[in-house]
């Protein structure tokens, strides 16, 4: 029982050794370890000292440059007394110094930095926080910093440099990026001062960067090499789908016959046979695809330029082509939303009065609206001239909220079309002034038979700038309406209408003295009354014209309501003429015939 203790009292004693050596073993490796908590009471510490070496350092200077300067003004013993003044306190500064690195050691012999190390091997150590950056997160940051620039293709030496800043050295990388900051208490951990100190950690990354680049120059060429290749076949593979489709496309098209059937029509006229749309729709898809080819391989080139640094320009200035137009003219639509919206809303507005005024203008020209000493066919021509008036003032709105309307090259061509314009339509213009006046002087209208200059025939047509006539033989002549307007215009259809007596038409009949007159009227009137469309009432009547040498010359006249039916009339009216004096047994006689005795 009691041998049963004895081990029990040995293997408690074991268990308790081992629990101690182990705890020291943690505490020791703890001590070893870099912690945040533990690097910011070192920081505040390590702080304080290079607080207290400044302000010894000051105050040294202070008492050396007031000895020394006492030192000039006395001599003998109280000089010498000076000068052993100033050994004292450059012996004290030594000691002070001498205490101070002894501290200082104290701290680093505490603490284990963190390690500088973004490619495997350890770079360097830094144990210092800085202002609010642990030292944790400054290495963190430096290691990415370093991984950029290894990945950077056109990473060099020169692009690292050290700029000071006030008691600190920045490392910069491209004269911009700060990837390390040597502060004053880095200098103090390493026994060394700012700028000594960055250029040796300067170097250190340089040549990491660059160790690094070197022993991954194969693998890096290796996986360009697969991009490119990757690049080509994708490329590839997108091309022959590209030809692949469109060649469904022209199948399918070959196939649908019917769609090429009638070709292509403008009203009468025949732009395409359907054998010319069939070839004309082919080129149309061959030519689709080839510019579908063409985008591909555009687009394609610049991520085979940006797989190589030198290359790589060409990949930023072939996609600057393409996108800054793009980006510009994205940038111009987004723009011109608000514009086009306030375009529109003038355009609705517009748009609305119009249809209001051809409504009004309808009911004026039908007759159900009545405007004292208004004609109802001035309703059309007025509403046009409104609508006019009403589109130019509406672009006349519209024009500031275009795009490009305040440039000086918009201005240019607008006012270059406008003196084009003034210049070269005046004749035009002439011709729609006189057409305005014409309408509103109202001497004819739509299938009047009319007389203007030398041309006898029906109108058809009337616009603001021309009147088409068909003359009696089926021909048509157009007439501007400026010399319409400067021309005698007899129209023959004015007075045709049911509550006008009609028009009159005459034709000159010469007799020999001895037809006694009554009797060549009462032919010439019975004549007329068997002629086709002469009217009854008012019944013809004949007037004697003149009493020549050798005749009498007279004129029947006939009323008629068929203005356009002049010709037969006049025909009919000769032949009955013509029978009924054959039917009397009177001659008639030419006035250049004369009567023999």
């Amino acid at each position: 029982m009691q041998t049963q203790k004895i081990i029990s009292a040995q293997n408690l004693s074991s268990v308790l050794l081992a629990i101690f050596l182990l705890s020291t073993i943690l505490l020791e490796a703890q001590s070893k370890t870099p912690n945040d908590t533990i690097h910011t009471g070192i920081y505040a510490e390590a702080e304080k000292i290079l607080q207290q070496q400044k302000h010894l350092q000051q105050e040294d200077s202070l008492t050396k440059v007031e000895l020394l300067g006492r030192l000039q003004l006395n001599e003998g013993v109280e000089a010498i007394m000076l000068i052993g003044k100033l050994d004292t306190l450059a012996m004290y500064d030594s000691t002070s110094q001498a205490q101070l690195s002894q501290k200082l050691d104290s701290l680093k012999n505490s603490v284990v930095g963190f390690p500088v190390a973004p490619f495997k091997d350890t770079l360097f150590f830094l144990y210092a926080n800085l202002y609010s950056s642990t030292v944790k997160e400054r290495v963190s940051a430096l290691n990415k910093w370093m991984v950029k620039m290894y990945r950077d293709q056109r990473f060099s030496k020169e692009s690292l440099t050290i700029a000071e800043k006030g008691n600190n050295f920045d490392i910069l990388y491209n004269n911009k990026i700060v990837v390390l900051t040597i502060s004053e208490i880095d200098a103090l951990w390493f026994s060394q001062r700012g700028e000594p100190l960055a250029k040796e950690l300067l170097a250190k990354i340089k040549a990491g960067v660059e160790e690094e680049k070197q022993i991954n120059l194969t693998r890096d060429r290796i996986q360009k090499l697969c991009w490119v290749l990757l690049i080509v076949f994708c490329l590839a593979v997108i091309i022959f789908l590209i030809n692949k489709i469109f060649n469904y496309i022209n199948r399918f098209l070959s196939k649908q016959k019917a769609l090429f059937l009638n070709g292509i029509t403008i009203g009468k006229f025949v732009l395409f046979t359907p054998d010319e749309h069939e070839l004309v729709a082919h080129k149309l898809t061959n030519l689709v695809r080839l510019a579908t080819i063409f985008v591909a391989v555009y687009f394609s080139l610049p991520l085979l330029f940006s797989v190589f640094p030198i290359t790589e320009k060409w990949a930023t200035t072939l996609f600057g082509w393409v996108f800054t137009p793009a980006k510009s003219a994205l940038n111009g639509v987004i723009k011109f939303i608000p514009d086009f919206f306030t375009i529109l809303v003038i355009y609705y507005i517009f748009k609305y009065c119009l249809q209001i005024a051809k409504f009004f203008a309808q009911q004026v020209e039908e007759g159900d609206v009545m405007i004292s000493g208004f004609h109802a066919d001035w309703a059309q021509p007025t509403f046009d001239i409104f609508r006019v008036l009403m589109y130019a003032f509406m672009l006349i709105l519209v024009f500031p909220y275009l795009p490009g309307s305040s440039s000086a090259a918009f201005q240019g061509v607008s006012v270059f079309l406008g003196v084009l314009l003034s210049l070269g339509s005046s004749n035009a213009i002439a011709n729609v002034i006189a057409g305005l006046v014409i309408t509103y002087m109202r001497p004819f209208k739509v299938g009047d038979r009319v007389n203007i200059g030398e041309i006898t025939g029906d109108v058809i047509e009337k616009t603001l700038l021309v009147t088409r006539i068909r003359t009696t033989k089926n021909e048509e002549v157009t007439v501007p309406n400026a010399t319409v307007l400067s021309s005698n215009t007899t129209n023959y259809t004015s007075n045709t209408k049911s509550e006008d007596s009609g028009l009159i038409l005459y034709t000159k009949v010469t007799m020999d003295y001895e037809v006694p007159w009554k009797k060549v009227h009462e032919i010439l009137i019975n004549a007329a009354l068997k002629t086709e469309h002469v009217l009854h009432e008012p019944k013809p009547f004949v007037l004697n014209t003149s009493l020549d040498d050798f005749y009498v010359s007279y004129q029947i006249n006939v009323y008629t309501k068929e203005a356009g039916l002049q010709n037969s009339i006049y025909s009919d009216l000769h032949q009955n003429i013509q029978d009924a004096c054959r039917e009397a047994e009177i001659e008639m006689i030419a006035p250049a015939y004369q009567k023999s005795v």
